[in-house]
């Protein structure tokens, strides 16, 4: 194995498990200790790792150099693209929103979102410690991973077979991941809570304008080289839906919020400043169409997720939303109808969970996911 190779194993090493002497290194990584010294002096001298106790030179903790392994995030939505910048320990160092006409459309969207990032990093990344390493791009539309290319999206005009990775890449000049926004969002929340990523199998759901889906097994994503979202559509397959659309129009926010309109007219300006708070509030004053709007959307996903989990075996479902009271009813009938529905040996054991929407989440997580490819091109062992 080579220097840099070594240097590389240490640097993976060091950023899953957030620090260790060089005993610990070598006792993981089943390396020399002649070779692992070696790395780890470069390292020092690049500035590349850090001592935690700077004071001394053997039996010393060593670290990663936050500033030098950062990373950019992008969510690409309709209207917006949000941008995060995080360290190697995913702190945040800066947010913004950049805002797209959704008339642009095609090959100048996507120049335009990397001028954009280009332009974020050159404001925000000005400290010359600071280094970029990866970039990660959360799109708001379904594509392969295998070539990094756009597949379709329903919200975004000519937005079918763009050369993101490709185009995004370049632009930067460093590695970068794509992804659904499900995934990214569903990395956020997992890594905030072990920082070494999930270990177990999950069900990981996302209730906004649209309901997206990532499944985890064994720390991985299930659809690693396949289009992503795939595994709602076998979902809603088998509770009967025609499609994945219908199952939007049902349970998400944007869905509910339409139906809720039909019944309910209001003016356009305030149609568009109507959400399922609206909902619930008419629901709690004895309004019964509106209480059985929220009842269907939460009970329907709560099949899909009974379907999603039961077929696959997963431990635990997180569901990300707007956490708040005015939810209570469309979670209620979501864990009753998932209870009813789940097979008997998860019924005990199953866990669930809701963590609250946040709108640089999916920012966040393009960010974290392109660090962990970063790094994991390095697991390397002797």
């Amino acid at each position: 194995m080579r220097t840099r190779d070594y240097k590389a194993s240490v640097l993976n090493h060091l950023y899953r498990t957030g620090g260790g002497t060089r005993q610990e290194i070598m006792g993981s990584l089943q390396m020399r200790l002649n070779n692992i010294v070696a790395a780890c002096n470069e390292l020092l001298a690049s500035g590349e790792i850090v001592r935690e106790d700077t004071t001394r030179l053997r039996n010393v903790k060593l670290h990663l150099h936050e500033d030098r392994f950062m990373a950019l995030g992008a969510e690409h939505a309709t209207e917006t693209l949000r941008l995060v910048l995080l360290d190697c320990r995913h702190r945040e160092h800066a947010r913004g929103t950049v805002r797209l006409a959704p008339e642009l459309s095609g090959r100048a969207r996507l120049d335009r979102i990397a001028l954009e990032m280009r332009k974020f990093l050159r404001q925000h990344l000005v400290d010359p410690r600071c280094r970029l390493v990866s970039a990660g791009f959360a799109d708001v539309a379904i594509f392969d991973k295998a070539t990094g290319r756009s597949i379709y999206s329903a919200h975004v005009k000519d937005w079918v077979d763009q050369p993101v990775r490709e185009v995004l890449q370049e632009s930067m000049g460093v590695q970068t991941a794509v992804m659904t926004r499900s995934d990214a969002g569903c990395c956020a929340d997992v890594f905030r809570e072990r920082p070494t990523g999930p270990a177990d199998n999950l069900l990981y759901l996302v209730v906004h304008n649209g309901i997206g889906s990532c499944l985890i097994l064994g720390g991985r994503p299930l659809h690693d080289f396949l289009p992503s979202s795939g595994e709602m559509q076998i979902a809603v397959g088998t509770a009967g839906s025609s499609s994945r659309v219908m199952l939007e129009s049902v349970s998400s926010t944007a869905g509910m919020t339409e139906k809720f309109l039909a019944l309910h007219p209001r003016s356009p300006k305030e149609a568009a400043r109507t959400t399922w708070r609206d909902i619930d509030a008419a629901a709690r004053r004895g309004d019964a169409a509106a209480a059985d709007i929220l009842r269907i959307g939460g009970g329907t996903l709560g099949i899909i997720a009974a379907n999603l989990a039961g077929f696959v075996g997963v431990d635990r479902i997180i569901v990300n939303c707007e956490v708040d009271d005015s939810q209570k009813l469309y979670r209620g009938a979501f864990e009753t109808s998932l209870r009813e529905n789940i097979i008997e040996p998860l019924k005990k054991s199953l866990s669930v969970a809701f963590t609250d929407y946040d709108e640089f989440n999916n920012a966040t997580g393009a960010a974290i996911i392109s660090q962990n490819e970063y790094f994991s091109a390095s697991d390397l062992r002797e």
